[in-house]
C-alpha cells in the first residue's frame, strides 16, 4: 500500500506538473514558439491553427487568466481518474461492478513485461475517438475516414 509520505510526494508532483505545463503552454504561445503537443497521438496544430495563433497578442492579465483556465483543465482528468481509482464513480458505459483500485508498490513478482499504464494511454485514445460523441472539431489530425 502507498504510504502517506509517498502519497504526499505523488500529489505534490502532480500539482507541480500541472503548473509546469500551464507555464510552458503560455510561454510557447506568447513567444510564438512551435507547439510540440504530446497529446493526443497524431495531434499537433494544423497550419491554419498556427497561422491564427500568431495573430493573437495577450497581455499579462490575459496570460494569468489563461494559466488558471489551463491549470483547471489539466487538473480535471487527474481528479476524475482519482475518483475512478477510489471507486466513488464509475466509468460511463462500463458494464459490471467497478470496485475501485489501490496503489501499491511493485514487489518481486513484478515482471518487466507487465503493462505500464502510461504506455497504454495513447492506444486508449483511439478507443475514445471511436465512441466520442460527434462534434465539429477533434484534438487529433487523423482524417475521419481512417478513424
Amino acid at each position: 500500500m502507498i504510504s502517506e509520505q509517498q502519497k504526499q510526494a505523488l500529489f505534490v508532483e502532480i500539482h507541480k506538473a500541472i503548473e509546469e505545463a500551464t507555464v510552458l503552454a503560455i510561454e510557447r504561445f506568447s513567444l510564438g514558439q512551435e507547439a510540440d503537443l504530446a497529446y493526443p497521438p497524431n495531434g499537433g496544430l494544423t497550419e491554419k491553427e498556427k497561422s491564427e495563433l500568431t495573430k493573437l497578442s495577450i497581455n499579462s492579465n490575459q496570460k494569468s487568466a489563461l494559466r488558471k483556465i489551463i491549470a483547471d483543465a489539466a487538473s480535471y482528468p487527474i481528479f476524475r481518474f482519482l475518483t475512478l481509482l477510489d471507486g466513488v464513480s464509475d466509468p460511463e458505459g462500463y458494464e459490471g461492478d467497478w470496485p475501485g483500485f489501490t496503489l501499491q508498490s511493485k514487489d518481486d513478482n513484478f515482471e518487466d513485461s507487465d503493462t505500464f499504464l502510461h504506455d497504454d494511454m495513447d492506444s486508449a485514445y483511439w478507443e475514445w475517438r471511436k465512441i466520442r460523441p460527434s462534434s465539429d472539431w477533434k484534438l487529433d489530425n487523423l482524417d475521419d475516414e481512417r478513424a
